[in-house]
Formats: structure tokens, sequence, C-alpha cells
């Protein structure tokens, strides 16, 4: 083991993503980060890099707030914006729509990532592969239901209502819509669902073996 003394360097978050990029097989580089700071030997030759991340969406990024989240606090952080933000049939609901499909597309990326980084070995502190793959699917799934309730909430949002007639077409948008939504809202709670992980049960543990005949015993 080399007895070379490391100090904390500067450096860009061009240089930090390159770092990244050529030595850690496992993640990419970050798509954006608040500040990075390098390890480097006496020579300044760069060992290390600690990159801190911006939040999990753009919505969070308040200057204040990083990335410093479990995956399943993640998923509660995306989930609360979900419900505190309503699609309705004017703009702000069109807005807050397009607002989820990126929050859902950020975090599913981040679990797709970390499932393929748990497959590593000597991986700790995050779920199974397999628990981030599945929790992922039904993020997809989510992302999906989305982007389908874009046409009927950009129809309700645009069309006039006037007439009765116009309210009777309107019907089939308003079903269209609710449908995607409540399926969207069941695929955020299975994402969540499928990160409980269970422990596994104890082994049981195995009887006690049956004392051995001592064969230099003889009989009388």
């Amino acid at each position: 083991m080399s007895d070379a003394r490391l100090h904390l360097v500067p450096v860009r978050s061009r240089e930090a993503k390159d770092f990244v990029r050529a030595w850690h097989r496992h993640h990419p580089p970050p798509a954006g980060q608040i500040f990075a700071v390098g390890a480097a030997d006496e020579s300044g030759t760069l060992r290390a890099v600690a990159i801190v991340g911006r939040p999990v969406a753009r919505h969070f990024d308040d200057g204040a707030t990083l990335e410093d989240m479990t995956t399943r606090d993640a998923v509660d952080a995306v989930a609360s914006d979900v419900r505190d933000h309503h699609i309705t049939l004017d703009g702000t609901g069109l807005f807050n729509a397009t607002r989820h499909i990126d929050l859902l597309c950020h975090l599913t990326a981040r679990m797709a990532a970390e499932a393929e980084y748990q497959l590593a070995p000597n991986i700790a502190d995050l779920p199974p592969a397999r628990t981030l793959g599945a929790s992922a699917g039904h993020l997809g799934q989510a992302i999906a239901h989305y982007t389908q309730a874009l046409a009927p909430l950009i129809t309700l949002t645009t069309a006039k209502q006037d007439t009765l007639q116009q309210k009777l077409d309107a019907l089939g948008h308003h079903s269209s819509l609710r449908v995607h939504l409540d399926g969207a809202s069941r695929a955020l709670a299975a994402a969540r669902t499928a990160l409980k992980v269970q422990q596994p049960l104890p082994a049981a543990s195995a009887p006690a073996p049956a004392p051995l005949r001592d064969s230099t015993r003889r009989r009388a």
C-alpha cells in the first residue's frame, strides 16, 4: 500500500465527471451537481472525487437542498410532491402533469442505475437488485399513465364545454383522465411497497447430533 498522503483540491464539474466516467464502471456521471471536491496525492495526481448532487428533480432545486436520500426516501418525496400538486383542468394542471413526469423519470433513472450498481459485490445500504428493478418497473408504469393522461387533459383544458353536447363529448375524456391518474397513483404506491424488503427468516437450528457409540466398550 502506498504511503503517499492525499490532500483536498478543488475540481471543476467537467473534471469530476471525467474522473467518474474513467474509473466508475457502475454509475455514469451525474447530470448535474452543486459542487465537487477532489483528493490528490503529493504529485498532484487526482485520486478521488466527491460530487455533491442536486435534488432528485429540478423542482426541489432551491439552492439549499442536496441529494442525500435513500431510495425509499426519494420515492416518498416524489409521492408527497405528486399528492400536493393536483391535476386540475387548466394550465396549472397541465404544468403539474409534466412536473410529475419529470420527477418520475429522474427517480426511475436513479433506481435503474442503483439496480445495476447493486449487482457489484460488497455493496451495502441498498435494497437488492431485484427489489430495485421491480420498483423501477412500477415507476415506469406510473410514467406511462401520466403521459397517456396528457391527451385527454389537453383536450379538456383547451376545448369549450358550453353546450350540452360539448359536455357530453367531454365525458369520455374525463373518464380516460381519471383512469390514467388512478393508474399512476396505484403504480407509485406499488413502487413504494416493492421497496419493503422482507428480512429472511432465521435458519432453523439443526438438531444436536446423537452421541457416538464408544466402539472400545465391550459388553459384559
